[in-house]
């Protein structure tokens, strides 16, 4: 008898990251499965045995069957037989993650290929390459992640064979499959016709950024690779030798290797094709002074003064967008000279800064608040100064019909920055805050020549903030990006795609990488004290 889906996802739907309830029924399961986002480290990955092959035979009628029914036909000769499935066992190319006991997803690695396959129409023709194929979800879990976890560890399988691109094909009428290779960084090399229909050929070259470094303060001889598009987490007790391999070896090798200048002296080797950027993106405050603002570090305000200078008020007035700026312009707070603060002198104690009397912190004189603008979507007419009061969220709604303003407001309310107004002092901003509006402009851009390093982003942060930053770095990746972070935080351990682990100890008794791989492998590394945790 098939086994009832809520039995085999049912405990998921009460993990705290999942913000459902548990579900005991069919009916409650439908409205409620869509909401599930499985990570790595739910996912058990296992070379395929023979007593598995009954449970795969079902997994594939099973997902034969729902891409029928959502007219993706695969026809039936294509279908793998059960003597298939056994002689994939037996040359040890099958692979199967299991979710709670139950094989969620399969897939095959292998060297085979076909004289005729592809027809020489590979980009990457040099080095060695692996087949993935046959990649499938159980229909139970599709849509919930697990088809992307398992594409990570196909290619964290595939380096470990040595291999230097990895290919596959895909039908074209089945979208789904396609978006999920490109959004993982695959590309399309050709197309062929095969049987009744048309196969993209896709690849994705698998060479990783390699460092190799000499010894370096406490830390030993490394020879360490970063997967290129995927999230790396970098982990250790403090001490451990993160901050040397990261911040003083690998950051300064890729700046010098981009720039064309001379590598630091510890640095043996350095190589990572097709990178052009690295950025650190740190909780150091953005600005010095109080004139730095959300909106102007986002370029919010800049196109907002061009806006207000075209509105029939500033024209009758004879104001240019020059003059809505609270630096220069004539519609600052003469007082405060567009500050929103004054400075008292306090006889033996420091100054003390209070908000502007005149203006009330806002930076503008009167006169700005008689220059409205009338939403062509929304209720309502604001001044500049009013605006700039808002959250990033209410200022959404205001903005609707300003194409431009709505698309940077949208990225900073994605970020999980959509409280703050726009007017806040960037002074002012928690190290969080800071890092997630230093990726503002980042956003939205295909980054696969960019490496994005981070230093300890969860310092300070509430658990749900910690979702709000893994979503920022599921979207990075998404488009191409490297990100490696150096953390101690488990939920952000547990959604890497990779992990280095630095240790076993601090100082002395550390300083050499202990494990490293996917959060699988980690897990069960006895060597590895963060493994234990995880």
């Amino acid at each position: 008898m098939e086994e009832n889906p809520v039995s085999r996802i049912g405990p998921f739907l009460k993990k705290d990251y999942v913000h459902v309830g548990a579900g005991n029924s069919d009916e409650g399961l439908k409205s409620k499965r869509k909401e599930i986002l499985f990570s790595s480290s739910d996912v058990n990955f296992r070379k395929a045995e023979k007593s598995d092959v009954g449970e795969i035979v079902s997994l594939l009628k099973a997902a034969v069957q729902k891409l029928k029914e959502n007219k993706i036909d695969q026809w039936d000769e294509l279908y793998p037989t059960e003597n298939d499935v056994e002689q994939d066992i037996l040359d040890g190319t099958l692979f199967a993650g299991e979710v709670n006991s139950a094989i969620a997803v399969i897939f095959t690695l292998n060297k085979y290929c076909d004289e005729e396959y592809g027809r020489g129409k590979w980009k990457f023709n040099e080095g060695k390459f692996l087949i993935l194929h046959r990649l499938t979800v159980h229909p139970d879990f599709q849509n919930m992640g697990i088809a992307g976890i398992a594409l990570n560890h196909a290619e964290a399988e595939a380096r470990k064979l040595g291999a230097k691109n990895i290919r596959l094909d895909v039908f074209s009428k089945n979208p789904q499959a396609v978006r999920l290779y490109e959004k993982s960084g695959y590309a399309k090399s050709g197309e062929v016709q095969w049987r009744k229909g048309l196969f993209y050929l896709m690849e994705k070259n698998l060479c990783d950024i390699h460092l190799e470094t000499s010894v370096i303060h406490t830390v030993q001889p490394l020879s360490v690779d970063f997967p290129k598009g995927k999230l790396t987490v970098v982990t250790g007790v403090s001490g451990s030798g993160k901050t040397t391999m990261i911040l003083e070896s690998l950051i300064p090798a890729l700046e010098a290797m981009t720039s064309g200048t001379k590598l630091p002296s510890h640095i043996k080797k350095i190589s990572a094709e097709g990178i052009n950027r690295v950025k650190l993106i740190d909780a150091t405050p953005i600005g010095i002074n109080v004139r730095s603002t959300v909106a102007t570090y986002a370029d919010i305000h800049d196109e907002l003064r061009k806006i207000y200078a075209r509105t029939s008020d500033a024209k009758a007035r004879g104001k240019k967008a020059g003059d809505f700026s609270y630096n220069t312009g004539n519609l600052r707070c003469p007082v405060c000279d567009g500050t929103g603060e004054i400075s008292l002198d306090v006889q033996f104690l420091p100054d003390v800064d209070i908000p502007c009397p005149e203006c009330r912190g806002s930076r503008y004189a009167k006169e700005a608040y008689l220059i409205k603008r009338v939403s062509k979507k929304s209720a309502g007419a604001y001044s500049l100064p009013e605006l700039m009061d808002m959250s990033i969220e209410k200022a959404l709604d205001s903005c609707a019909d300003l194409p431009v303003v709505k698309k940077r407001l949208e990225v900073l309310n994605d970020l999980g920055l959509g409280y703050l107004t726009l007017g806040e002092e960037t002074p002012s901003l928690s190290g969080g805050e800071a890092q997630r509006l230093k990726l503002a402009s980042e956003m939205g851009k295909g980054q696969e020549d960019t490496v994005f390093v981070f230093d300890e982003p969860t310092i300070g942060l509430h658990p749900l903030d910690v979702q709000t930053l893994l979503n920022v770095f599921r979207r990075l990746t998404a488009n191409g990006a490297t990100v490696i972070v150096i953390e101690h935080d488990l939920d952000v351990i547990r959604a890497a795609d990779w992990i280095v682990d630095m240790g076993p100890g601090g100082g002395v008794h550390g300083g050499r990488i202990v494990a490293k791989g996917t959060v699988d492998e980690v897990r069960h590394n006895k060597e590895s004290v963060t493994g234990k945790w995880i």
